[in-house]
């Protein structure tokens, strides 16, 4: 990747990283609540989907060939969401299952020029 397109990623970056902080102090009340009523496995389900999607950002900051930055959220973020929209019951495997379909499988087409993801960046979509 040339410089240009690094740096104008890391520029949108800084715009949405406060969003994705703020998604998971949002998420705080919701868990609390939980916890209260089923006790501590929201509290173990959202740190396993947390986790994994921490996981799925660095890996593919591996295999992209850059540093990762603890300042983006987004994957972790979303693991949350996804972690408190799921039954108390669900089976780890299927939660992890989950948050990889939503954060794993996408990022490799963008990292292999899948052309779907060439005419989303030429029509100005932005794909991290």
């Amino acid at each position: 990747m040339d410089e240009a397109l690094i740096r104008e990623q890391e520029q949108q970056l800084q715009k949405t990283g406060k969003y994705y902080k703020h998604i998971c102090w949002m998420a705080v009340p919701p868990l609390c609540m939980a916890c209260y009523l089923y006790g501590l496995r929201p509290l173990l389900l959202c740190g396993i989907a947390m986790l994994t999607g921490n996981l799925c950002d660095r890996l593919v900051s591996l295999l992209r060939h850059r540093v990762y930055q603890n300042s983006d959220l987004s994957n972790e973020s979303f693991g949350l969401v996804i972690a408190l929209l799921m039954p108390v019951t669900v089976d780890i495997y299927v939660l992890v299952a989950a948050v990889l379909a939503g954060t794993g499988v996408p990022l490799p087409a963008a990292l292999y020029g899948h052309p779907a993801v060439g005419c989303l960046q030429r029509a100005g979509v932005q794909c991290h």
